[in-house]
Protein backbone atom coordinates (compact mmCIF):
# COMPACT_ATOMS: atom_id res chain seq x y z
CA UNK A 1 0.00 0.00 0.00
CA UNK A 2 2.97 2.21 0.64
CA UNK A 3 4.70 1.59 -2.64
CA UNK A 4 1.31 2.76 -4.50
CA UNK A 5 1.16 5.81 -2.57
CA UNK A 6 4.65 6.93 -3.07
CA UNK A 7 3.92 6.45 -7.21
CA UNK A 8 0.56 8.33 -6.77
CA UNK A 9 2.37 11.11 -5.32
CA UNK A 10 5.40 11.07 -7.93
CA UNK A 11 2.94 10.83 -10.75
CA UNK A 12 1.07 13.75 -9.42
CA UNK A 13 4.36 15.59 -9.19
CA UNK A 14 5.09 14.71 -12.58
CA UNK A 15 1.77 15.66 -13.68
CA UNK A 16 2.19 19.05 -12.02
CA UNK A 17 5.39 19.99 -13.48
CA UNK A 18 4.32 18.85 -16.85
CA UNK A 19 1.66 21.41 -16.50
CA UNK A 20 3.30 24.21 -15.23
CA UNK A 21 6.34 24.08 -17.90
CA UNK A 22 3.93 23.49 -20.50
CA UNK A 23 2.09 26.60 -19.56
CA UNK A 24 5.16 28.47 -19.36
CA UNK A 25 6.02 27.64 -23.15
CA UNK A 26 2.57 28.04 -24.36
CA UNK A 27 1.67 31.35 -22.60
CA UNK A 28 5.35 33.27 -22.82
CA UNK A 29 5.73 36.49 -21.16
CA UNK A 30 6.06 38.51 -24.18
CA UNK A 31 8.02 42.30 -24.69
CA UNK A 32 5.58 45.05 -26.03
CA UNK A 33 6.02 46.50 -29.32
CA UNK A 34 7.66 49.88 -27.11
CA UNK A 35 9.75 47.70 -25.70
CA UNK A 36 11.21 45.82 -28.40
CA UNK A 37 11.49 49.19 -30.56
CA UNK A 38 13.30 50.76 -27.65
CA UNK A 39 15.97 47.60 -27.49
CA UNK A 40 16.23 47.26 -31.16
CA UNK A 41 17.38 50.90 -31.15
CA UNK A 42 19.75 50.79 -27.90
CA UNK A 43 21.16 47.31 -29.85
CA UNK A 44 21.70 50.06 -33.04
CA UNK A 45 20.15 47.18 -34.99
CA UNK A 46 18.81 49.57 -37.30
CA UNK A 47 19.08 53.74 -38.45
CA UNK A 48 15.46 55.09 -36.58
CA UNK A 49 16.13 58.68 -39.01
CA UNK A 50 16.07 55.87 -42.40
CA UNK A 51 13.30 54.09 -41.09
CA UNK A 52 10.78 56.77 -40.11
CA UNK A 53 11.48 57.98 -43.85
CA UNK A 54 9.77 55.23 -45.21
CA UNK A 55 5.91 54.83 -46.32
CA UNK A 56 4.42 52.76 -43.60
CA UNK A 57 0.92 51.41 -43.34
CA UNK A 58 -0.37 49.31 -40.71
CA UNK A 59 -2.35 46.58 -41.81
CA UNK A 60 -5.09 44.28 -39.90
CA UNK A 61 -6.29 40.99 -40.73
CA UNK A 62 -8.95 38.30 -39.55
CA UNK A 63 -7.08 35.32 -38.70
CA UNK A 64 -8.82 32.03 -39.95
CA UNK A 65 -9.31 31.58 -36.67
CA UNK A 66 -11.22 34.76 -35.72
CA UNK A 67 -9.06 36.62 -33.94
CA UNK A 68 -6.78 39.93 -35.45
CA UNK A 69 -3.66 39.75 -36.94
CA UNK A 70 -1.68 42.85 -36.69
CA UNK A 71 1.27 43.63 -39.76
CA UNK A 72 3.55 46.74 -41.19
CA UNK A 73 3.50 47.17 -44.39
CA UNK A 74 6.23 49.37 -46.25
CA UNK A 75 5.84 49.65 -49.59
CA UNK A 76 8.28 50.26 -52.42
CA UNK A 77 7.62 52.11 -55.61
CA UNK A 78 7.07 49.60 -58.50
CA UNK A 79 8.36 46.47 -56.58
CA UNK A 80 6.66 43.30 -57.33
CA UNK A 81 8.53 41.82 -54.67
CA UNK A 82 7.33 41.04 -51.17
CA UNK A 83 9.16 39.86 -48.20
CA UNK A 84 7.15 38.59 -45.06
CA UNK A 85 9.42 38.97 -42.21
CA UNK A 86 8.02 37.18 -39.52
CA UNK A 87 9.84 37.35 -35.85
CA UNK A 88 11.05 35.10 -33.08
CA UNK A 89 9.48 34.01 -30.38
CA UNK A 90 8.45 36.20 -27.30
CA UNK A 91 9.11 39.89 -29.40
CA UNK A 92 7.22 41.51 -32.73
CA UNK A 93 7.17 42.97 -35.39
CA UNK A 94 9.97 45.78 -34.49
CA UNK A 95 11.99 43.02 -33.90
CA UNK A 96 11.96 42.57 -37.93
CA UNK A 97 12.90 46.27 -38.52
CA UNK A 98 16.99 45.12 -38.44
CA UNK A 99 16.27 43.54 -42.09
CA UNK A 100 13.91 45.79 -43.97
CA UNK A 101 17.25 48.07 -44.82
CA UNK A 102 18.72 44.67 -46.42
CA UNK A 103 15.35 43.94 -48.43
CA UNK A 104 14.90 47.49 -49.25
CA UNK A 105 18.06 47.93 -50.85
CA UNK A 106 16.76 44.40 -52.91
CA UNK A 107 13.91 45.93 -54.20
CA UNK A 108 11.32 44.57 -51.93
CA UNK A 109 8.07 45.41 -50.17
CA UNK A 110 7.82 44.23 -46.98
CA UNK A 111 5.69 43.13 -44.62
CA UNK A 112 6.79 42.94 -41.05
CA UNK A 113 4.00 40.69 -38.87
CA UNK A 114 3.00 40.11 -35.39
CA UNK A 115 2.49 36.75 -34.63
CA UNK A 116 -0.71 35.24 -32.72
CA UNK A 117 -0.34 36.59 -28.48
CA UNK A 118 2.78 38.42 -29.66
CA UNK A 119 2.58 42.71 -29.95
CA UNK A 120 -0.59 44.10 -31.74
CA UNK A 121 -2.32 40.47 -32.68
CA UNK A 122 -4.73 38.43 -30.66
CA UNK A 123 -4.99 34.94 -30.34
CA UNK A 124 -4.55 33.23 -26.44
CA UNK A 125 -1.67 31.02 -26.32
CA UNK A 126 2.02 30.09 -29.03
CA UNK A 127 1.53 27.07 -30.80
CA UNK A 128 5.01 26.96 -32.33
CA UNK A 129 3.85 27.00 -35.85
CA UNK A 130 1.14 24.90 -35.73
CA UNK A 131 -1.78 27.46 -35.95
CA UNK A 132 0.97 30.67 -36.76
CA UNK A 133 1.29 28.20 -40.56
CA UNK A 134 -2.11 29.24 -40.84
CA UNK A 135 -1.69 32.83 -40.07
CA UNK A 136 1.05 32.93 -42.37
CA UNK A 137 -1.02 31.38 -44.96
CA UNK A 138 -3.43 34.44 -44.70
CA UNK A 139 -0.79 37.30 -44.51
CA UNK A 140 0.60 35.66 -48.03
CA UNK A 141 -2.91 35.77 -49.29
CA UNK A 142 -3.50 39.04 -48.05
CA UNK A 143 0.17 40.21 -50.53
CA UNK A 144 -0.86 38.72 -53.13
CA UNK A 145 -4.54 40.21 -53.11
CA UNK A 146 -2.68 43.78 -52.67
CA UNK A 147 -0.39 42.50 -55.88
CA UNK A 148 -3.70 42.34 -57.52
CA UNK A 149 -4.40 39.70 -60.23
CA UNK A 150 -2.78 42.15 -62.94
CA UNK A 151 0.56 41.03 -61.01
CA UNK A 152 0.43 37.32 -60.44
CA UNK A 153 3.12 36.54 -63.20
CA UNK A 154 6.67 35.36 -63.17
CA UNK A 155 8.06 39.15 -61.35
CA UNK A 156 5.07 38.85 -58.42
CA UNK A 157 6.96 37.47 -55.86
CA UNK A 158 6.31 36.58 -52.35
CA UNK A 159 8.48 35.17 -49.94
CA UNK A 160 9.22 34.49 -46.28
CA UNK A 161 11.92 35.59 -43.94
CA UNK A 162 12.40 34.63 -40.05
CA UNK A 163 14.09 33.64 -37.24
CA UNK A 164 13.76 31.56 -34.14
CA UNK A 165 9.95 30.88 -34.57
CA UNK A 166 9.24 32.67 -37.16
CA UNK A 167 11.45 30.46 -39.75
CA UNK A 168 9.54 27.56 -39.21
CA UNK A 169 7.08 28.21 -41.41
CA UNK A 170 5.86 26.97 -45.15
CA UNK A 171 6.25 29.60 -47.78
CA UNK A 172 2.93 29.76 -50.42
CA UNK A 173 3.03 30.46 -53.61
CA UNK A 174 0.65 31.28 -56.43
CA UNK A 175 0.75 29.44 -59.93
Amino acid sequence: MGYVLVLLVVAALLLAAGWRFSNIIIYPKTWTPEEVYARELEAQRFDPAVFAGWPKEEVRIRSPYGYELFGLYIPQDHASKTVIIVHGITVNHNASIKYAQVFRRLGFNMLLIDHRNHGRSGGHNTTFGFYEKYDLKAWVDWVFARAGAERFSAECVVGTHGESLGRRRCCCTRQ
